[in-house]
């Protein structure tokens, strides 16, 4: 019997087999445009996550962390970049496409953000009924998210990952087009 390899992700405490379904979701990384819109891999990983209750309640607390380097970053530069900045592609934006990358813990942000310089941490407070947030807290969580969201976790990060992206696998599923699910 052979053992099959599993991680535990520092920055994110997932813990990813690397089994078949994690080499499956590498190769449908790869992929671009209609042929990774059609694959089926994508369409199994979009019937997952359709299926995947939305987080309830009226409000989510989240964290944003941004290296210091030495001094405070004032208050209304913790938010996503301006729209006069530019903006660099990252693991879940195109170039220029602004995003906000949050944590829903501190530590979250401790684990992803390394800083000799310190670090500045704000929190957001979310009303989360303008937003539709997957609940993948459950400790069952498909294999096949599990891979698809390190492979992206790993993208763009330096010492991490792959300068490619799989930013276009997390579009292909359409969240916003599916209906709301809570938690039954």
């Amino acid at each position: 019997m052979q053992a099959t390899p599993t991680t535990i992700a520092g920055h994110t405490g997932r813990e990813v087999v690397g089994d078949q379904t994690f080499a499956r979701a590498k190769e449908w990384a790869q992929l671009q445009g209609d042929e990774l819109l059609g694959h089926s891999i994508g369409e199994e990983f979009r019937d997952i996550v359709a299926r995947t209750s939305c987080i309830d309640g009226t409000v989510l607390s989240c964290y944003r962390g941004r290296p210091a380097q030495g001094e405070l970053i004032a208050q209304d530069r913790m938010g996503p970049p301006r729209l006069e900045d530019p903006c660099p592609p990252g693991r879940y934006n195109r170039t220029n496409e602004r995003v906000l990358y949050l944590c829903d813990t501190k530590e979250g942000v401790l684990r992803e953000i390394a800083s000799d310089g310190g670090l500045c941490i704000q929190r957001y407070i979310l009303p989360l009924s303008h937003l539709r947030i997957a609940d993948f807290t459950w400790t069952d969580i498909d294999s096949l998210v599990n891979a698809v969201f390190e492979i992206a976790e790993s993208c763009n990060v330096d010492e991490r990952g792959p300068k490619s992206c799989c930013r276009d696998c997390l579009r292909a599923l359409r969240w916003d087009e599916s209906p709301r699910r809570t938690r039954e």
